[in-house]
Parts: C-alpha cells; sequence; structure tokens
C-alpha cells in the first residue's frame, strides 16, 4: 500500500460524507466513530482537509465538517495530495534522496511508468464515481482501529 494509514482514513471520511443526502455538516467525532478510527488522528487528517479546500469546517451548536464542493467536483487526488502531499508521486519508491533520471535506483523505470498511471488515475476519478456501489463498504468501521 502506498498511501499512509492517515490518507486512506481521509479518503474514508470523505466517502462517508459523500454518503450524507443531506449534505449536512457531521461531527469529527461521528465520523470517527462510525468509521472506526481514532478521533483526534481524524481530527488531524480533516484539518488538513480543510486548509487544502477539501472539506469546510463550520463551528457552532450546527457544527461539523461537510464536502467543499459537490462530489462530483473533488477529484481523488486532491484528497490524496491534501493528506500525503503533493510530492508522494514524485519520490523514489525505495526512498532515495539522489534517484533521479541521471541517477537512477533500480526500480526508477519500472516505477516512472506506474506512478504515471497512479497519477493519472488520481487525477480522473472523482468522489461521485468512487461511490458507485462503495456506500456500504464505507460505512463499515475499521477493524485495525477498533482493535
Amino acid at each position: 500500500m502506498f498511501l499512509s494509514r492517515a490518507c486512506t482514513y481521509g479518503v474514508r471520511a470523505t466517502l462517508f460524507l459523500a454518503t450524507r443526502p443531506d449534505a449536512q455538516p457531521v461531527l469529527v467525532k461521528d465520523i470517527a466513530e462510525r468509521l472506526g478510527i481514532p478521533f483526534h488522528f481524524l481530527g488531524k487528517i480533516v484539518q488538513g482537509m480543510v486548509k487544502t479546500g477539501v472539506l469546510v469546517s463550520y463551528k457552532g451548536r450546527n457544527g461539523g465538517v461537510a464536502l467543499a464542493r459537490p462530489t462530483d467536483q473533488i477529484k481523488l487526488r486532491e484528497v490524496v495530495e491534501a493528506i500525503d502531499g503533493p510530492d508522494l508521486l514524485k519520490e523514489c519508491v525505495l526512498g532515495l534522496p539522489e534517484c533521479s533520471g541521471d541517477h537512477p535506483c533500480p526500480l526508477h523505470a519500472q516505477w516512472s511508468g506506474i506512478r504515471g498511471e497512479i497519477e493519472t488515475m488520481l487525477g480522473e476519478k472523482n468522489v461521485a464515481e468512487m461511490m458507485d456501489g462503495l456506500a456500504e463498504r464505507v460505512l463499515r468501521p475499521n477493524p485495525i482501529a477498533t482493535a
């Protein structure tokens, strides 16, 4: 898995918010409980997503977080970059700082092709497309977080 645990939690929280028919804000605590994600960890993830404009945050009695735009206008790449950063797919797959086209690691050529396919997929898929047939699975608690 190349996405961090934080990123997978952020994607799941985004998809959870996409299941809300009323688009009303939801407390992070409620999302965490529903999905079985540690509350404080999800809170930090959500902060990054609000900062980058994937989510909006509302304070007060009816506060919480909600999607910043309609689901068909939020690309999966935006969610991933909000959490794991824009350089996620630019780094060497082996983590070597000196890896480049001039000084490639043993996996450089293969990873370049795979990276391009992943970038294309993340840039083309939006949240609405991800929801097709996923709603029931998204709403299940995470067994790792609740164990």
